[in-house]
Formats: structure tokens, C-alpha cells, sequence
């Protein structure tokens, strides 16, 4: 098992090397005290199998904060392309025990975000860490009521809550028009589609280094000449 110090010192390191408003101690001390937390619950929740969540910490939280530098990069973040403006209202689609959720909102605080969680167990640990990290402008909600009203979001994530062809039909009704999704998958990405007929089409593509998988970004595709995207396009 590796060492708890050794995995936040990396991710530290990671998370100031892609966002360097990180070398901010409040910010350091939030992403602190999230790792921390997730080890001291990890092994009594039974997160992941016995004995490997130290280990699959690092790349849960190194996961999360690529995704969140992919977005930026493409632009997802910000309402159009004024800085000044409010950065969208965001949804994460089972978020399990905060991942990506919690973790941009340590390296964003000024995003509004809904954590949607339907496993009780995962939702109220959800809770107690915002509570533990004094984050505002964040929420927990049943996975089942995503999708059932409400204003619409601009930017919708999730990083291992299912195959696309149910997660896009889920991301396009929470989804404004001009709103994009954001997730992690395999180099295989596109079996995942299936028999999927819906608006959304793939916008951008990049690769993580050593296999570890494709961030991706969809958009709803417009009515006219709407047609599949594929790899090669992107």
C-alpha cells in the first residue's frame, strides 16, 4: 500500500501544476482535508474493495482535476467568453463519495454545483465532508430526481456512473441548449454509444498519458445536418 503523505504530496503537486491558484493555503488545506477524510472513511465504508483505496485514491482525485482542466480548456466553465461572468451552474451525475464533484469545487469555489448521488451511504458522507470543509454553493440530491425540473444546467459531469448511451439522455435533459458534458472513459469510448440517438455528439477528445483513459466533451448537435461525429473529427 502506498503512503497516505507520498499520494497527497503528488496530488498536491498535480493540482498546483494545473491550476496555480492552488498555491493558495486555503486551498491547499480544503484538498488536505478531503484526502484525509476519504482514507479515514475509505476502509470503514468500504468505498472500494478492502485493502486498495489508498491505492486508487491518487488517481480518483488525479482523474477529477483533469477533467476539470479539459473543461476549462474548452471552454465549458464560463458563460461565453468574458471572464466577468458567472461561471455555469454544474451537475455531477453520481458522484459518489465526491469525485470530481467535491474536488473542483476545492479548485473552483466560485462554480455553483449539485452533487446527484442515489446511495444513501455515499450521499450523507457527501454531506459531511461539505460540512467539514466549509464549502458553500454546493448541494446533495437524489440521482433520481435529476432531470425532474428546475432550471437547467450549463455544465453536467460524471466520471464512472454508467455507459453513455444513459448517461447522454440523462446530461441532454438537465442540459441549457448551448450546455456541454463533460466525462472519462476507456480508448474504446465509442462502444458505449450503442443504439443512442439523442442530440448530443462528441465536440473534443484528448487522451490521459499512459492509457489511463479519454476525457471527452459532448454538445448538442444542431437540427439541421445533424449527423455522428466520429473519432476522426474530433
Amino acid at each position: 500500500m502506498k503512503d497516505p503523505d507520498e499520494i497527497l504530496s503528488r496530488i498536491l503537486a498535480l493540482a498546483e501544476t494545473l491550476f496555480p491558484k492552488m498555491r493558495d493555503e486555503r486551498a491547499r488545506a480544503k484538498l488536505k482535508g478531503f484526502v484525509s477524510e476519504q482514507i479515514e472513511w475509505g476502509s470503514k465504508m468500504h468505498i472500494v474493495a478492502k485493502g486498495s483505496f489508498v491505492d486508487s485514491l491518487e488517481r480518483q482525485v488525479s482523474d477529477s482535476l483533469h477533467i476539470l482542466s479539459f473543461a476549462a480548456r474548452q471552454g465549458a466553465l464560463a458563460e461565453g467568453t468574458d471572464p466577468e461572468k458567472r461561471n455555469v451552474r454544474t451537475a455531477d451525475i453520481g458522484s459518489g463519495y465526491g469525485f470530481p464533484g467535491i474536488v473542483w469545487k476545492i479548485i473552483c469555489p466560485e462554480i455553483d454545483i449539485t452533487l446527484f448521488e442515489r446511495k444513501e451511504k455515499a450521499a450523507l458522507l457527501l454531506e459531511r465532508m461539505i460540512r467539514k470543509l466549509d464549502l458553500s454553493g454546493i448541494r446533495v440530491k437524489g440521482e433520481a430526481k435529476a432531470g425532474t425540473g428546475g432550471e437547467p444546467f450549463g455544465l453536467v459531469v460524471s466520471k464512472a456512473a454508467g455507459r453513455l448511451s444513459s448517461l447522454l439522455p440523462l446530461a441532454e435533459g438537465l442540459l441549457t441548449p448551448s450546455g456541454s458534458y463533460v466525462t472519462i472513459k476507456g480508448a474504446d469510448w465509442e462502444w458505449e454509444l450503442g443504439d443512442y440517438s439523442g442530440t448530443m455528439r462528441a465536440a473534443a477528445s484528448e487522451p490521459l498519458e499512459e492509457n489511463r483513459g479519454t476525457l471527452l466533451l459532448f454538445r448538442r448537435e444542431e437540427a439541421e445536418g445533424r449527423r455522428a461525429v466520429s473519432r476522426e473529427t474530433v
